[in-house]
């Protein structure tokens, strides 16, 4: 017997086709949504805003996928102030079927928000919630950490970033008490830190989210072939 990791990317929307192999069993998918964008400050004003919700995370184990099965991929990409401000979910389609094991993505914030986006959350055998981001003060707020596919992701403290779950969660981007570049979050679905700035120029982006990500993870019987490498 041996075991395979497949990882999967952002694809520009485009679903990643994966089919089913001889010998394959056991076969586990996590799919993790992808981090919201900070809040950030509009070109004329000055502001100290909010973080981004990290994205939450899926996890589905199937045993009895035929051969031959087609599993489309999505994965969600970050969000950004450029827009959408909201991190993408990630998801697979069974067969062109509805998408299921599905990674939320967490919520992303437009320029002058003071209040953190909430974390995604998602639907699978097991769900873990992303961290809320944290509101703003007298810093700019961090970003809700990812979560991963043994825990959810932390909730941000103010400036404080939230911490990302165990494996494969990303820590959210950390709030500002200065002017500087917003932090984004980490990989895996780590959301944004909020913008910070007290003096008005042409304003301020805040800190993307993390992209999310989806594995495939499975067990192959001994004395088969697999994209032509024998295991035997």
């Amino acid at each position: 017997m041996a075991q395979y990791t497949y990882h999967y990317t952002p694809a520009g929307g485009t679903p990643n086709p994966w089919i089913v192999p001889f010998g394959a069993y056991d076969i586990s998918i996590a799919c993790w949504g992808a981090g919201g964008c900070g809040s950030g400050v509009a070109p004329g004003y000055i502001g100290i805003h909010a973080g981004g919700g990290g994205g939450g995370c899926a996890v589905n184990t199937y045993t009895t996928l035929s051969i031959g099965t087609s599993i489309d991929i999505s994965v969600g990409s970050g969000g950004q102030s450029t827009g959408p401000v909201n991190g993408g979910d990630s998801y697979i389609s069974i067969n062109e079927a509805a998408p299921e094991c599905t990674g939320d993505g967490g919520d992303g914030l437009g320029a002058g928000n003071n209040t953190g986006g909430s974390g995604g959350s998602g639907t699978g055998d097991s769900v873990y919630d992303g961290g809320d981001g944290g509101d703003s003060g007298i810093n700019s707020g961090g970003g809700g950490g990812g979560a991963g596919t043994a825990n959810s992701g932390g909730t941000a403290s103010g400036p404080t970033a939230g911490t990302g779950g165990s494996l494969g969660g990303g820590d959210g981007g950390a709030g500002l008490n200065k002017n500087s570049a917003a932090n984004p979050g980490n990989e895996y679905g780590g959301g944004g830190g909020g913008a910070y700035l007290d003096a008005a120029n042409g304003g301020s982006a805040g800190g993307d989210g993390a992209d999310g990500h989806v594995t495939i993870q499975f067990d192959l019987y001994e004395n088969v072939v697999l994209n032509n490498i024998s295991l035997f």
